[in-house]
């Protein structure tokens, strides 16, 4: 289970415009920033998931992924562990609809069809749309940080 987290430059030439920075200042600033993001996502993360043992938030990483594209940036933030999306959705008819704060509001395919099941404990959602409120702030300080003096 994880979150991927990509900037894809469509208008380089306007977000240059509005940073005043060149683009390979801007790549190494939003690079910088795909990394903070998801490592952001993954503190988020490790800080909201259940503990039990401690085994599922010990496996919260985050990664920056090589990109195909020049001006495409990827970096993640997951778990491999295989009961990490019964934590996170929750199983069987409790965990469909049972309603709970934070909880991923798309359409869940559960694997399994247990008889009762348990309440879903997001963690990754939850984590996601923290992250989401942080990113033009990141950015931007992220680009600056790379320019000539700083940015100041």
């Amino acid at each position: 289970m994880s979150v991927t987290f990509s900037f894809s430059g469509t208008s380089v030439a306007e977000f240059q415009e509005i940073l005043g920075a060149n683009v390979e200042t801007m790549l190494a600033g939003a690079t910088d920033a795909a990394i903070e993001l998801a490592e952001m996502g993954a503190e988020e993360a490790r800080r909201r998931v259940p503990v039990k043992t401690g085994d599922l938030r010990a496996s919260i990483k985050f990664r920056k992924l090589e990109a195909t594209e020049r001006f495409k940036i990827i970096a993640v933030w997951g778990t491999s562990k295989e009961y990490a999306e019964y934590v996170e959705f929750g199983t069987g008819p409790v965990g469909r609809d049972v309603p709970v704060p934070g909880k991923y509001p798309g359409e869940v395919s559960y694997t399994h069809d247990w008889e009762h099941g348990m309440v879903a404990q997001p963690y990754m959602y939850p984590s996601s749309e923290y992250v989401a409120t942080n990113i033009e702030e990141v950015l931007k300080r992220c680009i600056q940080r790379r320019m000539p003096g700083g940015g100041t």
